[in-house]
């Protein structure tokens, strides 16, 4: 079998130019802000559930705005891990895809610190503190 072609280098940065300038030339995929995200939208209404509960969970209403803050961490990152994962592999740049992979991973971290709390609010109490423990690495 053949081997494949080389890939093309990338351009070269022209001398002087800043990050700004290169980052608007590129065409940066504009990303929504915090207010158009669901998790702002989910802290709004963690703030006025203060003890309800729902699908047999009674959470406080600072146990909500975890959950609401896990949410929105996980939603974030994943829209953060997929263009920067697509912008590296169309610019060729591995510190890019490798930065995908740290905002996917901060995503799992959040899916974690979401399920501790919700298993803390449940009767699981240990499962809170094991969940930092994993979201912390150790």
């Amino acid at each position: 079998a053949a081997a494949a072609p080389a890939a093309a280098a990338p351009a070269a940065v022209l001398p002087g130019t800043d990050a700004a300038t290169l980052v608007a030339a590129a065409g940066a995929v504009p990303l929504p802000s915090a207010a158009h995200l669901p998790a702002a939208e989910l802290v709004e209404a963690a703030r006025q559930l203060d003890a309800s509960e729902a699908w047999g969970v009674a959470l406080s209403g600072s146990q909500w705005g975890a959950v609401a803050a896990a949410a929105g961490g996980v939603l974030a990152k994943e829209v953060l891990y997929r263009e920067t994962h697509r912008i590296g592999i169309d610019t060729r740049s591995p510190t890019l895809i490798a930065n995908a992979w740290h905002h996917r991973s901060d995503a799992l971290s959040s899916v974690v610190a979401g399920v501790g709390v919700v298993g803390g609010a449940m009767g699981a109490t240990a499962l809170d503190p094991l969940a930092g423990l994993v979201v912390a690495g150790g």
